[in-house]
């Protein structure tokens, strides 16, 4: 939703544009800070929103937050969706002001009656812990099918869990599957650890460890800890895998070096023995 309390406050604003892009003139937040300044003056809300941008980066302006809050707020309260949700995300996480659960709630709710997909999975978050408003796991489940049904990989994968743990809603291993599937197919880094989790043990879906092995490279691949972990188990138990010591040393020392201690014992232990790596007893020591 926008205003458009005068009509030259949409061309200040796409000239604003212009020049903050710097595509056509030579790029100058300066002059575009002005011209969102003159257009926000108006009660453009799109122009607001701009401006508080620039206050937030410091951009043409000197960085002053509670200058980005106050132009954000007045686009939010014209109904600007956008605006509704980074005044949420500055209250959510005390981003230069003080945290307020309640108003982040208050933000996110109107940005989400607009669905906005990422004031849904805040929102989610305040409901799920109880922050800001009465802790409510359907709410906060209701709210990350939206985001889940509209095509988010995160709120995909969050339904699966959601639906794995029967939090918020009726378990059902077979949705949990079914969401973290699609979570998996969009590339989402912990949702194919998940899925990983469910092929390796049969949850929800038929065991298949060669899918697992599979999920878990494409995680692991992504920097995900708890897959690298699992992958040096695999292959060093030769699980699913023929048991390979030197490509288990490989996921043990990733996942050692995001400080995994479990992962540095098993480390250890390789050394000690001289498998996959030169035996060394100091290495094993550490």
């Amino acid at each position: 939703m926008s205003s458009n309390h005068d009509p030259d406050a949409a061309g200040l604003l796409k000239l604003g544009r212009v020049y903050l892009a710097g595509t056509e003139v030579a790029q100058n937040y300066a002059r575009a800070a002005a011209l969102f300044r003159e257009a926000a003056d108006k009660g453009l809300a799109e122009a607001q929103f701009e401006l508080g941008d620039l206050y937030d980066d410091g951009h043409g302006v000197e960085k002053d937050v509670q200058q980005c809050v106050a132009w954000w707020t007045k686009a939010a309260e014209q109904g600007f969706a956008k605006a509704q949700f980074e005044v949420g995300a500055k209250y959510m996480f005390g981003l230069g002001i003080p945290k307020d659960f309640a108003r982040a709630a208050h933000w996110f709710q109107k940005a989400a009656d607009q669905d906005f997909l990422p004031a849904c999975k805040n929102l989610a978050a305040l409901y799920n812990e109880g922050l800001g408003v009465p802790q409510d796991s359907r709410k906060a489940a209701e709210l990350t099918r939206r985001s889940a049904e509209a095509g988010d990989a995160q709120g995909q994968g969050t339904l699966g869990m959601l639906y794995l743990q029967g939090h918020g809603v009726d378990r059902d291993l077979a949705q949990a599957g079914q969401w973290m599937q699609k979570a998996a197919a969009q590339g989402e880094a912990v949702a194919q650890s998940n899925l990983g989790d469910l092929y390796r043990a049969g949850t929800g879906v038929p065991r298949d460890l060669d899918k697992a092995v599979a999920l878990y490279k494409a995680s692991a691949a992504q920097g995900e800890l708890q897959p690298q972990v699992q992958l040096g188990v695999m292959y060093h138990q030769g699980e699913g895998v023929p048991q390979d010591f030197e490509q288990a040393v490989a996921w043990y020392r990733k996942a050692a070096a995001q400080g995994h201690d479990g992962s540095q014992a098993n480390l250890g232990v390789l050394y000690q023995r001289g498998q996959g790596v030169r035996k060394d007893l100091t290495q094993a020591a550490i």
